[in-house]
C-alpha cells in the first residue's frame, strides 16, 4: 500500500480542476433563488434551503410582492469584510454583484429578473446562515417603507455600485434573535421538497434543516447525526460506504457502514483536519479507499489539490492521520 499511496500521491499533487461559474435558479412560490458558483458542493443545497424558509416566511407573513436572493461563491473566504451584504426594495433590479455587469450576462430567464416590485438581498460566501437571512427577509416585509426610503447607491472594492440600505443596519439585523424567526426555523425543510423522496434517495444519505441544525438521515429515514452546518459533504459507496463531512475548518466527521454486518452508519468522533489551505476556500472532497478500512480524503481549492489538504481515516481506530509522510513512513 505505501507505493501505490506515494504514487497516488504524487499524481494527484499536479492535478488541477479548471471550472466555469454558473448559474442556479430555484423558485419557491413568490421567492426566487439563484446562487452563482463554480462548484456543485453544499453551498447549492444551503440556498435552496433558505429559500424554502423564506417562502414559508412570507406565507406566514401574508407577504405576496417578490423575494429575490443571490448568492454569490466568494473564492477569498479570508477577506470577508471585502463581502457586505446588501438589501433593498426596487422594481428594476439587474445584476450587479461583486463588479459583474448585467451585459456579462446572457438575457434568459435564468439570469432576468421581472420588473415586479421584490425584496432583494445579495450575499457572498461559501456557507449562507439561514436565520440572518430570515431576519434580513423578515426586516424587509415590516419595513418596506424604510428600505425605499433609505436605500441609497454604495460604490464597494470591486467596482460594484449596488443600491441598499447602510451596511451598519443590515448587520444589525442579522444579530437580532426574534421569536417570529424562531417558530418560522421550527418547520422541517429538507434539500428538496418533501414529495420529491426519490430524488433525495439518489444518495445513501441525505439532510433537512430544523432549529438552525442540519439533521444527516438514511434511506430509512433513520437519524444519524445532527450538525451545525454542511460546508461539504462527499459520500462513496463501496463494501464499506463512506460519508465524509466537513462541518468547519476545525471539525471533519466520518460515517461508515458496511454491508456485511449490517450496523447502519457508525459516527467518528470530532476530527480536527488541521487544512492547511483552508482560508483559500475549500472547493470540494475528493474519496478514495486506500484499504476497506483505510480512507484517502483529498480536499482541493478552485486551482489544486494539495499535500497539506491529503488526510487519512483509519476505520478501525477511528484516527484521522494529518502527517501523511509520517504515516507513509510507518507503513
Amino acid at each position: 500500500m505505501r507505493i501505490s499511496l506515494i504514487i497516488f500521491l504524487l499524481f494527484s499533487f499536479i492535478n488541477a480542476f479548471p471550472h466555469q461559474d454558473e448559474f442556479y435558479k430555484y423558485k419557491y412560490d413568490n421567492v426566487t433563488v439563484i446562487i452563482k458558483t463554480g462548484y456543485k458542493c453544499e453551498e447549492i443545497n444551503n440556498v435552496k434551503i433558505i429559500g424554502q424558509y423564506v417562502s414559508i416566511l412570507c406565507k406566514e407573513s401574508q407577504f405576496n410582492d417578490d423575494v429575490f436572493l443571490y448568492f454569490d461563491h466568494d473564492y477569498m473566504p479570508e477577506n470577508v469584510s471585502l463581502n457586505p451584504t446588501f438589501l433593498s426594495y426596487r422594481n428594476d433590479y439587474t445584476y450587479e454583484m461583486l463588479g459583474l455587469k448585467f451585459s456579462d450576462f446572457v438575457k434568459s430567464d435564468s439570469v432576468y429578473m421581472n420588473n415586479k416590485n421584490k425584496i432583494v438581498i445579495q450575499q457572498s460566501g461559501f456557507h449562507y446562515s439561514i436565520k440572518e437571512t430570515l431576519e434580513l427577509v423578515k426586516f424587509g416585509v415590516q419595513n418596506l417603507d424604510f428600505v425605499r426610503n433609505y436605500q441609497k447607491v454604495f460604490e464597494g472594492i470591486y467596482y460594484y455600485k449596488i443600491e441598499s440600505i447602510d451596511g451598519s443596519i443590515i448587520d444589525s439585523v442579522k444579530k437580532q434573535n426574534s421569536i417570529f424567526v424562531e417558530d418560522i426555523l421550527k418547520n422541517k425543510v429538507y434539500i428538496f421538497p418533501r414529495t420529491e423522496v426519490e430524488d433525495r434517495h439518489t444518495l445513501s444519505v441525505s439532510y433537512f434543516s430544523q432549529n438552525g441544525k442540519y439533521i444527516l438521515f438514511d434511506n430509512d429515514e433513520k437519524i444519524i447525526d445532527t450538525l451545525n452546518q454542511i460546508i461539504v459533504l462527499k459520500y462513496l459507496a463501496d463494501l464499506i460506504d463512506y460519508v465524509v463531512v466537513l462541518e468547519s475548518s476545525k471539525v471533519l466527521k466520518v460515517y461508515s457502514k458496511s454491508m456485511i454486518d449490517n450496523r447502519g452508519y457508525l459516527k467518528s468522533i470530532a476530527h480536527d483536519p488541521k487544512i492547511v489551505r483552508f482560508d483559500d476556500g475549500i472547493s470540494d472532497v475528493r474519496l478514495l479507499i486506500l484499504d476497506w478500512n483505510v480512507l484517502l480524503i483529498e480536499f482541493y481549492d478552485f486551482l489544486s489539490v494539495y499535500n497539506g489538504m491529503k488526510l487519512i481515516y483509519l476505520r478501525e481506530k477511528d484516527t484521522l492521520i494529518t502527517n501523511l509522510m509520517e504515516f507513509i513512513n510507518n507503513h
